[in-house]
């Protein structure tokens, strides 16, 4: 039976240290050769944080699927902010128009869980309202 791994993972600058290291490690991957193939996958994503799944089969080999940034990622690089809110409810940090939205939604492609344009939109719009962002109506 295959195990499945969620990482967070710059990407071509992966490495057998943690976090990649203790997850693999633990179920017997070669962290090494994980790196290599990783880092060989994703040169032209260097410096952005990838989502990625890994697949361990019972005989040690594993998969890669590389599930592209974080929704939150490309919402603040959108309205060139560093974080969030703390308090999303009181303070806004921006305000994403419905152009914003779609290409968001464009950028996230076929990674985001949505089957149809108005669940990916409602997606996008409910990250960005945990994150303190104003939704242009």
């Amino acid at each position: 039976m295959a195990t499945t791994i969620k990482l967070q993972i710059p990407g071509g600058n992966a490495t057998p240290a943690p976090p990649v290291g203790t997850a693999l490690g633990s179920k017997g991957v070669n962290t090494r050769d994980f790196c290599l193939q990783f880092n060989a996958l994703t040169q032209q994503h260097k410096g952005k944080t990838l989502r990625v799944v890994v697949v361990v089969h019972p005989d040690k080999k594993f998969d890669i699927i590389i599930k592209g940034e974080p929704t939150v990622k490309i919402i603040k690089e959108e309205l060139k902010i560093k974080k969030g809110s703390s308090e999303p409810n009181r303070n806004k940090v921006g305000k994403l128009t419905k152009a914003s939205i779609e290409k968001i939604i464009q950028a996230i492609g076929d990674n985001l869980q949505g089957f149809s344009p108005a669940a990916k939109k409602n997606i996008i719009v409910g990250t960005a309202k945990s994150m303190g962002v104003e939704i242009e109506q």
